[in-house]
């Protein structure tokens, strides 16, 4: 609830603002974990500047090294700093997220992390350098480190209930995507037996500098009797070449990233992924494509060919009246009403717990692609995951009130939640809008799991919906 909360506020308060600056943060530090372990955690996030002496985001940390690969959390952060204008600033914040993994000693899940900071501040990007604490709660994690971070600028301008990005006029793409993992004989789960084949599940964004040349981001999950629970980040470059004047286009792509779960042998997390991809443009805006390449782990004995294919929409950020791409941010809290059956244990039953991040990109004015990312964090599911991709409606039942569902499917497992790796969710809910951009929601529905969890849901949440284009 006080991640919803935070993320209310940073929503409302972004109503009423007409610029926006914002940063891509990426930040690294080591904790101290019980029996004299070392765990070195990467961060990623966005963060904005909501006044220039408060600001708020979201972040994700993941394991990079040690022997929890696998290990992620996800949560908002918000914080107070001096004049960001300045050559030299000072920040101070308060992070609260949930997450697990890796067998981690996290026990619920929720994660807490205090820090302060000191900047130097350019035009182009900024460094820093602090000390923060770390507290699982109802876990064994408690650690207080240095760490260091990098951040990139970025600004949006409001212009009513929408965004725009000055001179930034060329294309996006989002997939979503299915795959195998075609494991090396050399690959071992974490207790040392051979690893098979992986089925993966997962979502893709990609942003272009130029013409050809662009940037990747993506989230999969695994499911099967072996791997639920694994769970991989990706990030990288690739150029873009189309083949001769036809719609057709050809991509080489290379990517850092951290990954592991499910008992897959990544060591400390960190890996690296080569791939080709080949895709068509079968209608307006929409691709079509197959994929291959190579994935390994830096100090694990994981390592895999890969095989896909994906379907996605282009956009290109053009005039307000033409081109304009809407998104819904949604904050989420959102409980399984479990019982016996839904946990490996036969004799556990209690609740699961979740909050995470929805991030909805509307195709038409009423249906939308959707990618969610839940987290446990109260009770005995600590490390359980789940990731989500589908299609959503909304319908406006009159000015105020709105009706939505959805229908999704994905990639969910660990903490002790028997699920096989692969579930499918109908959710439906009523929204309240307060005013143009923000709402609230609150809804039900049903998740069932390959093998295991079968549960009636019951959630809330807050949204953000925004245009974005260029001028």
């Amino acid at each position: 609830m006080k991640r919803l909360l935070s993320s209310a506020i940073l929503a409302t308060t972004f109503t009423f603002a007409t610029t926006v600056n914002g940063e891509f943060v990426k930040a690294i530090e080591t904790w101290s974990l019980p029996g004299d372990e070392d765990l070195t955690i990467s961060k990623l996030g966005v963060t904005f500047n909501i006044t220039p002496f408060w600001f708020a985001g979201v972040n994700m940390y993941g394991a990079t090294s040690g022997e929890r690969g696998g290990f992620f959390t996800f949560g908002f952060e918000s914080g107070v700093q001096s004049n960001p204008d300045k050559l030299f600033q000072l920040r101070s914040g308060v992070f609260v997220g949930a997450g697990g993994g890796g067998a981690a000693p996290q026990g619920g899940g929720l994660m807490l992390r205090e820090f302060i900071e000191a900047r130097v501040n350019t035009k182009y990007a900024s460094v820093g350098a602090g000390v923060s604490h770390v507290d699982f709660p109802n876990g064994d994690i408690k650690s207080t480190q240095g760490f260091a971070a990098l951040y990139i600028p970025f600004t949006l301008q409001k212009d009513g209930g929408s965004y725009y990005l000055q001179d930034f006029k060329l294309k996006n793409k989002i997939y979503i995507k299915g795959g195998k993992y075609l494991t090396d004989s050399s690959a071992k789960t974490t207790s040392g037996a051979s690893l098979d084949d992986m089925t993966l599940i997962g979502i893709e964004a990609q942003g272009f500098f130029t013409d050809k040349i662009f940037t990747t981001f993506s989230l999969s999950g695994a499911n099967g009797d072996n791997t639920d629970g694994y769970m991989e980040v990706f990030g990288g470059l690739g150029i873009e070449q189309q083949i001769f004047s036809l719609p057709i286009y050809a991509s080489l792509i290379g990517e850092l990233g951290m990954g592991g779960g499910g008992k897959v042998d990544t060591g400390g997390g960190s890996m690296y992924k080569a791939r080709a991809t080949l895709e068509a443009n079968i209608a307006k805006n929409i691709r079509l494509g197959v994929e291959g390449g190579y994935v390994k782990s830096f100090d694990g004995t994981f390592e895999a060919k890969y095989v896909g294919a994906y379907f996605g929409f282009k956009s290109v950020f053009g005039d307000k009246n033409e081109n304009e791409d809407y998104y819904d941010i949604r904050a989420l809290s959102k409980v399984h009403l479990s019982s016996k059956g839904d946990f490996k244990d036969p004799q556990k039953d209690e609740k699961i717990y979740l909050e995470g991040l929805a991030i909805d990109k509307y195709i038409t004015e009423n249906f939308y692609i959707s990618g969610q990312s839940l987290w446990a964090f109260k009770g005995e599911s600590g490390g359980y995951t789940e990731g989500l991709l589908g299609l959503g409606y909304i319908y406006n039942l009159s000015d105020n009130i709105l009706f939505r569902a959805e229908a999704l499917i994905g990639a969910a497992g660990g903490g002790g939640v028997k699920t096989d790796g692969l579930i499918g969710v109908v959710d439906t809910s009523f929204d309240y809008k307060f005013n143009k951009n923000f709402y609230i929601s609150v809804g039900g529905g049903y998740t069932k799991a390959k093998s295991g969890l079968s549960s009636s849901d019951v959630s809330i949440g807050f949204g953000y919906k925004f245009g974005i284009y260029t001028k």
